[in-house]
């Protein structure tokens, strides 16, 4: 079969469960089920997520701390193309192809600082915002110019001092569909925290399982009875309307109090917020959550259907994180975080089993899960006009 006829096949089988999954999602949350397993399951389901989703949509590389200085860099990858991020001599941040324009060795691996970007294979050498300055030994090559080689750059965009970078040659603006989000999170001031982390987990499931973990408490009560439900009960939590891409779950603490915190509460919490611990997916997976004192954020590292790798990260203060004084308290949390994570892995681990049998189908969801549904038909829309 040709490569042609292979995607076709692919996206015949995808569509025809995007129209199934559309019966059972429905229009109304009351009447709402799950996506179909098979969503979660099939390899083409996936691969077409991946080219109709993935490969259209902004995704989260990092954040702004990770790079603080000129010379700084990192490097990731999205979907087999290599990129090294960069902050250059004048602090513009840039998303670029590792990929060498000579002979495709990468440019840089890894993290760290440094005045060019040179590879390894044959030293030609960029500026850290792409150009080629440097090609040893070309000066025979009739017509060839440095001045105009450079390394392809990627659509970026920062929002609250996340790196977001798109496959997609002319992405839609980010910022501007996140207006009400962006004020909502204005308080924490996130763009100008300090990561610390990230704290890796082999992740063998489906990435929706983990979104649809995430963003539901319901499963409180029998997986986090003794972490997350004493201060955090499920009953209380609950979804809302939104006005972009994004869903939230509001988690208020018990009768009332104010959400128990290791360090003061970031100025300027109005009164609701400091009794809230809020989680938040900005479509389609960038997963983080505010508490009082600090954020979470997960960064999702796909390979398979069936696998991927998570990063989780904390940011606090700057001031904070920089204190030796807190080095023990920060670690408390941090350990902490990886209990409750556990938690949630038993529980993926086990959702991604059953959905392998063939007894499997869409179950109903509670009104606790709100956020899931929201997204579902996110997905099942995006897929639709991937297609068309």
């Amino acid at each position: 079969m040709s490569q042609a006829a292979l995607n076709l096949s692919q996206n015949s089988i995808a569509q025809g469960l995007v129209e199934t999954a559309r019966q059972t999602v429905g229009s109304t949350l009351e009447a709402a089920s799950t996506l179909p397993p098979e969503c979660f399951t099939d390899p083409e389901f996936y691969a077409a997520e991946i080219e109709s989703i993935f490969k259209k949509e902004w995704l989260c590389v990092g954040h702004v701390s990770q790079i603080p200085a000129p010379g700084d860099y990192f490097t990731t990858q999205l979907f087999g193309e290599p990129i090294v991020v960069t902050r250059d001599r004048g602090g513009q941040v840039n998303a670029l192809s590792s990929v060498c324009r000579h002979r495709w060795m990468p440019v840089a691996e890894g993290a760290g600082n440094t005045k060019t970007l040179s590879c390894p294979y044959h030293r030609w050498t960029y500026t850290l915002d792409g150009q080629l300055m440097g090609a040893p030994h070309m000066e025979k090559a009739k017509g060839f110019d440095t001045k105009k080689c450079r390394l392809p750059s990627y659509a970026l965009e920062l929002w609250q001092g996340w790196i977001f970078v798109s496959l997609n040659d002319t992405p839609e603006p980010l910022a501007p569909r996140l207006t009400a989000l962006s004020e909502e999170l204005a308080p924490w001031n996130i763009e100008k925290m300090k990561v610390i982390g990230p704290v890796e987990f082999d992740s063998p499931f489906n990435w929706k399982v983990l979104v649809d973990n995430f963003m539901e408490a319901y499963h409180h009560i029998a997986i986090h009875v003794n972490t997350l439900e004493p201060n955090n009960a499920a009953v209380d939590t609950y979804g809302e309307p939104t006005e972009g891409p994004y869903s939230i779950l509001r988690m208020p603490a018990r009768n009332g109090a104010d959400m128990l915190s290791a360090f003061p509460p970031v100025p300027g919490l109005s009164i609701e917020q400091r009794k809230l611990f809020c989680a938040y997916n900005l479509y389609p997976n960038h997963l983080f959550a505010t508490l009082p004192d600090h954020v979470v954020w997960y960064q999702f590292e796909l390979d398979t259907v069936d696998r991927f790798n998570l990063k989780t990260f904390f940011l606090f203060p700057e001031e904070i994180v920089d204190d030796p004084a807190n080095a023990e308290t920060l670690e408390f949390l941090k350990q902490n975080a990886f209990a409750v994570h556990m938690e949630d892995i038993q529980a993926c681990e086990g959702a991604q089993k059953g959905l392998l049998s063939k007894s499997a189908e869409p179950g109903r969801l509670s009104h606790l899960e709100q956020p899931l549904w929201q997204h579902h038909r996110w997905i099942l829309n995006r897929m639709s006009a991937g297609a068309a």
